[in-house]
């Protein structure tokens, strides 16, 4: 899956790497084809203001990544630091 993991890295490189601290792209190793995609941002308020800054070049950029998602919406979790 080696487009889709570009175009998701582009989308990382552009998007979230000027407001995150780590953005990262992975493939899991015990899922052929499953990629996981992390962010850190400096907290819970920042990410959620990531979401009223989408632009629409950045929708374009993302729906062309969503296009690689096999079945539905990409499950999204959220893991907070303690």
């Amino acid at each position: 899956m080696p487009h889709a993991a570009s175009t998701r890295r582009r989308l990382c490189d552009q998007f979230f790497a000027a407001i995150c601290r780590l953005c990262a792209v992975f493939e899991d190793a015990a899922d052929k084809g499953r990629m996981v995609e992390t962010f850190l941002v400096e907290s819970w308020l920042e990410h959620l203001r990531q979401h009223e800054r989408v632009t629409n070049a950045d929708r374009v950029l993302q729906d062309a990544v969503h296009r690689f998602h096999i079945s539905g919406d990409p499950k999204v979790t959220h893991l907070i630091a303690s």
